[in-house]
Parts: C-alpha cells; sequence; structure tokens
C-alpha cells in the first residue's frame, strides 16, 4: 500500500514537480506585483514604505518558502520510496533546488531595492 513501483514513482515525481512548480508560479503572480509596489514606494522621495509594508513583504517572501517546504514534503510522500535513505535523498535535492530558486528570486529583488535607493 505504502510503496509504489520504480516507473510509478517516477511517474508521481514528475507529476508533482510539475504541481510545485505551477503552485510556485502562482505564488509568484501574487508577490511580484506587491514587490514592484514596495519597490516603487522606494522611489518617491521623502515618502519610503512603512514598517508594516516591509513586514508584508518579508511574510509573502516566508509563504513563498512554505509552499515550496509543504509541496516538497507531499510530493515525496506521495512518492512512496521504499527505502528511507532514498526519501531523504529526494527531500534533499528538492529542497535545494526551490532554496535556489528562491534565492535568486531575493537576490532580484535585493538588486531592484539597491538600485532604488
Amino acid at each position: 500500500d505504502n510503496f509504489v513501483r520504480k516507473s510509478h514513482r517516477t511517474q508521481k515525481m514528475v507529476l508533482g514537480v510539475i504541481s510545485l512548480k505551477c503552485a510556485m508560479v502562482a505564488w509568484i503572480c501574487f508577490y511580484v506585483p506587491y514587490a514592484v509596489f514596495y519597490v516603487d514606494l522606494l522611489s518617491v522621495p521623502h515618502a519610503g514604505p512603512n514598517i508594516l509594508q516591509g513586514l508584508c513583504l518579508g511574510l509573502l517572501v516566508a509563504i513563498g518558502n512554505m509552499i515550496v517546504s509543504v509541496g516538497v514534503d507531499k510530493i515525496v510522500k506521495w512518492a512512496a520510496f521504499s527505502h528511507c535513505g532514498q526519501r531523504d535523498a529526494a527531500i534533499m535535492i528538492a529542497a535545494f533546488i526551490g532554496t535556489i530558486v528562491n534565492t535568486v528570486g531575493d537576490i532580484a529583488l535585493t538588486c531592484l531595492v539597491s538600485q532604488q535607493l
């Protein structure tokens, strides 16, 4: 019941990754307009973003991280690995890729913000 054939696991992992990418794209569509608004606020002299707006931006980043973490966990559980080592390796690889994607996005936003200062 908890174990699946390798070919089915590969199918489930591919479908899971596609689902996670769709969730990340949906989150980006939600996050980017606010990030652009935040960067635009920085260009207004003497009227930068307040602490609540900065907090909201940070919370949006945290929500993105949570989506990736929960998504990775669900995908790996759904794939039903038969060995702990394989499951842990899949989690590490997926989490690493998610972290890299998130870091690139954060660096891009930081570059935009620093150009406005």
